[in-house]
Parts: C-alpha cells; structure tokens; sequence
C-alpha cells in the first residue's frame, strides 16, 4: 500500500504523506519512504533463495574437488604411460599378481594374539616402573654408605646407575 500512495503522490502532487500506521505502531514520513522503496516479497525471497543456493553450491564444489583433482591425476598419469610405456615397472597381469602375492606376505607377517600377549607379559608395567623409582633406601642402607669412604661410594654408585639404565614405561592394556 505505502508504494501506491507513493506512486499516486508522484503524479498528484496535492497528496503530501505526513505519516502511517504499522501493526499499531505510528511511522514517520521518511519510515513510510523507506517502507515504500522496500522490494517486493517476491524479490526478497528470490534473493534469499539465491544466497543459499550459492551456499550450498559452494558446499558441493568443495566436497567435488578431491575427486575431481584425483581424475585429473589419473587421466594424466594415463596418458604418461601411454605416451612412454617404460614408466610402468611390468606388465598389468604380472603387477596383479605380484600384489596379490605381496599382500600375502604382508598378512604372514603380523604378529598374532598369543605374541601380542608374550610381549605385554615380558615388559614392566608402570605400576611396577614407578615402584622402582620411588624405592628410597632404608635408614640402614644410608648409614652404610656414610660409613664407607667418599671415593669408594662414588665408583660403586656410577656402576649401578650404568648397569640399570631407565626403562621407558609401558602403555597400559585396557
């Protein structure tokens, strides 16, 4: 309504827009020229329709472009090996083939569950780890070394850490 009042007002000039009314609330004259210069629905919801559309177009080319990119890699190294055939190491039957056998010796090769566990019994755990680095000696142990003379302790105690170097810990089975 407020664009064809704004129409009319053009082409009457007797008819001066001093303001209007909108769901109970009262508008200015520059609101009502505002509201009058507004698009159509139908515009409006066309140019919404439009925006998310590019959106999910966007979304689709981004999802396309690896396959997209990997067809391209494909169709060249094609045309690589087909313009130079001594790029491909053997023949397609014999590469077949090998990879079968090569994936056969892969899966010979895993180790199984029993070695898994074989493995897991043989290493500290980490309860066991931190115990040993926690152990502090006993009041007697002290007395003993304190006893003993200075350079005698020093080479004693560069053996021991020499010969039992720290383990890493364990990761622990859940």
């Amino acid at each position: 309504m407020a664009k064809g009042l704004r129409d009319f007002a053009r082409t009457n000039p007797q008819l001066v827009i001093k303001g209007g009314v909108l769901d109970g609330k009262f508008m200015s004259p520059d609101e009502v020229r505002t509201l009058a210069d507004l698009e159509s629905r139908e515009v409006l919801l066309a140019k919404v329709a439009g925006a998310l559309q590019g959106v999910l177009q966007q979304a689709v080319s981004l999802a396309a472009a690896p396959l997209s990119q990997a067809a391209r890699l494909f169709a060249a190294l094609q045309k690589a090996a087909e313009e130079n055939p001594s790029l491909l190491a053997s023949a397609p039957e014999a590469t077949a083939e090998s990879a079968n056998e090569e994936l056969a010796a892969v899966s010979t090769q895993e180790p199984t569950n029993s070695e898994i566990e074989d493995e897991s019994t043989q290493e500290p755990t980490n309860d066991q780890l931190a115990e040993e680095l926690t152990q502090e000696p006993t009041n007697e142990e002290l007395a003993a070394e304190a006893a003993q003379p200075a350079a005698s302790a020093a080479p004693e105690a560069d053996t021991t850490s020499a010969a039992e170097p720290l383990a890493a810990p364990a990761a622990e089975d859940n």
